[in-house]
């Protein structure tokens, strides 16, 4: 007989931010940590109508038995997508296939590493292919570097709209206390810094016109929690005055996860 835990979640959005990009790197750590104690099998995921309070399926997940996500199901009205996901010896996705809803391949993006000698990805080279008559061509390139820990504290990451760097410092817990993002060009600098929990707490976004003048503060984000975690309050702030607030009730949340175990 399969357990089965319902956990109920709230869509965040934040009304300012950057543009940023979570890695493979990332995502793939998010995954293994998350099935660490119990395997997931699958998970249902529902958009909940605030009046009715009726659910509707909108994507489920599936895990194989290392913990690695390797198929995704999107439903929205009578289309369903698919994506599935292949993995190197190293549990590192390395292929990611998506098809339309008449089983067409329409997208393949793969993924090639590059390893330290203690088995640290240093290098990650992406390439996307459209349709199955056409060649793969490289999308995105980022390179690592890590601390004696074995901890990211550099990342860059160059695409075909642009380049990223990041800088990232750690609370003595292991969890990320601080992540420094530079982008477009070097005129905008991203500052999120986050609790021991792994919350984000406060994000300051600064902007310039060029890399010959200072950096400005432009936004700053702030989030609060109550004692569980959930998020009871966005703000954002702009030359020290709130010009946006989000008051969250952990009580009335709009999406609902249904999680299958092994």
């Amino acid at each position: 007989m399969q357990n089965q835990f319902i956990l109920f979640l709230a869509f965040i959005f934040p009304f300012f931010g950057s543009c940023q990009t979570d890695t493979k790197q990332e995502s793939n750590q998010t995954v293994q940590t998350a099935n660490n104690e119990k395997k997931i099998k699958k998970i249902n995921h529902y958009l909940i109508d605030p009046e009715t309070k009726e659910k509707e399926l909108v994507s489920t997940e599936f895990y194989n038995k290392k913990g690695q996500k390797n198929k995704v199901f999107t439903y929205v009205e009578d289309y369903t997508s698919e994506e599935r996901y292949h993995y190197d010896d190293k549990g590192n996705e390395i292929l990611k296939e998506e098809f339309n809803r008449f089983g067409e391949l329409e997208k393949n993006t793969k993924t090639e590493y590059e390893y330290s000698d203690d088995n640290k990805i240093i290098k990650a080279t992406e390439s996307v292919q459209r349709g199955k008559n056409n060649d793969f061509s490289v999308h995105s390139i980022a390179e690592y570097s890590y601390n004696d820990k074995g901890q990211k504290i550099k990342e860059y990451y160059k695409a075909r709209w642009g380049e990223m760097e990041y800088e990232y410092s750690y609370h003595p817990n292991g969890n990320e206390k601080e992540k420094i993002t530079y982008a477009f060009e070097g005129t905008e600098k991203v500052i999120r810094i986050s609790n021991e929990e792994g919350k984000r707490i406060k994000e300051e976004i600064f902007r310039r016109k060029d890399i010959n003048v200072d950096f400005q503060l432009d936004l700053t984000n702030i989030w609060k929690y109550d004692g569980e975690g959930n998020e009871i309050l966005h703000e954002g702030l702009k030359d020290g005055k709130v010009v946006s607030r989000r008051v969250s009730d952990p009580n009335k949340k709009n999406t609902f996860q249904e999680i299958l175990y092994y």
